[in-house]
């Protein structure tokens, strides 16, 4: 019983008092979407068919199936009507599915970082943690991610479970997880690396991320061969510049075709501004607390020694998401990926000399 009361008090009871928080704060957003103005047009169009049970959309957004499935679920419990979305203006019963499953994602993802903050902050102030988690969660990055019929809402859940997991639980479960979240978006791939910079252990470590990319590609693929097979896609040309919605498969056309593709978001910063600003909103949390971990499993060692060790934590991390990225042909990721991790870096020392400049007496 009192296992069941302490579950409730520490993750049910925020994750219900965050979901209020960015409900509220999504709305406004979630209300005004314009469809047709929308930079998202073509994804969001694309997650609303699959809603409705047309999944003759885009590659690139075809195998995403999780988030579209469980919103035309909740449609359905609650009796909306689910059908002919597209007809209507702007899709309201669609959007209102995707707006409330999204925000509890992110609920989750915000209740996990808070656990994650005072497992690694000793003596740290419940209200304190729990206010600086909603603040920076409080992002444009999350606004759109929970108030547009998007399915990138899965992917800050997972990098911040796959910390969690490597720092508090057992890094084991790594595998279990990649399953389970490559329906969601198979771009969690990119973000297994952030196992790595927590375990004790390389070699295990690189076991176990090679398992779980093995086993996110076994099922992308076997997801793939269903869906074809049962919703094969008619009349849809891929874009040359589209980046690759066949996981692993198209490595050495993207290689071939890099500098093409690049260009393609050179020319559109919008689009590139975009992916950068969900980049950033996703790593941000876990950034921080990743470097503070560090600093804490490393304090009994000298400043310079410690910064070394995190830089060559992160030399191993860098190179394997920078090969992930360009292997799943996703340009705009490998641009942005050394952002995240060099902003840790700082955090790591500054983290490092306040602490060494509040607790040396």
């Amino acid at each position: 019983m009192n296992k069941i009361k302490k579950f409730i008090l520490h993750f049910v009871a925020p994750t219900l008092v965050y979901f209020l928080i960015f409900l509220g704060a999504g709305y406004k957003s979630f209300y005004f979407f314009d469809l047709d103005q929308n930079t998202g047009q073509g994804d969001s169009i694309s997650y609303i068919q699959m809603h409705d049970g047309s999944f003759n959309v885009s590659p690139i957004h075809k195998y995403r199936v999780g988030i579209p499935i469980i919103a035309r679920q909740f449609s359905n419990v609650l009796s909306l009507d689910s059908t002919d979305q597209l007809s209507s203006e702007d899709a309201p019963q669609a959007r209102l599915s995707f707006f409330i499953v999204n925000t509890a994602i992110v609920s989750l993802a915000a209740s996990i970082t808070l656990l994650l903050a005072l497992h690694v902050v000793e003596n740290s102030e419940w209200f304190s943690s729990f206010a600086i988690v909603a603040l920076s969660f409080l992002n444009p990055a999350t606004i759109q991610n929970i108030s547009t019929p998007m399915v990138d809402s899965a992917v800050p859940l997972f990098a911040i479970l796959i910390t969690y997991i490597s720092i508090v639980s057992n890094e084991y479960w790594t595998p279990f997880v990649s399953i389970i979240f490559t329906p969601l978006n198979e771009r969690i791939v990119a973000y297994l690396p952030q196992m790595m910079v927590a375990s004790s252990s390389k070699k295990r470590s690189l076991s176990l991320l090679s398992l779980s990319i093995i086993l996110s590609i076994a099922v992308n693929k076997l997801i793939q061969i269903t869906v074809n097979h049962y919703f094969p896609t008619q009349d849809f040309a891929i874009s040359e510049n589209s980046y690759s919605y066949d996981l692993f498969t198209t490595t050495l056309h993207h290689f071939g075709n890099i500098q093409q593709v690049s260009w393609h978001y050179i020319s559109h910063p919008a689009i590139l501004a975009r992916h950068i600003l969900i980049d950033l909103g996703i790593l941000q949390v876990v950034s921080i607390f990743v470097a503070l971990y560090l600093y804490l499993s490393n304090k009994s060692f000298e400043t310079s020694r410690s910064i070394l060790q995190f830089f060559r934590k992160f030399l191993y991390v860098l190179v394997i998401s920078i090969i992930l990225v360009l292997m799943s042909g996703d340009v705009s990721r490998m641009l942005c990926t050394v952002v995240p991790f060099a902003s840790v870096c700082m955090v790591l020392l500054a983290t490092k000399f306040q602490f060494n400049e509040y607790f040396k007496t």
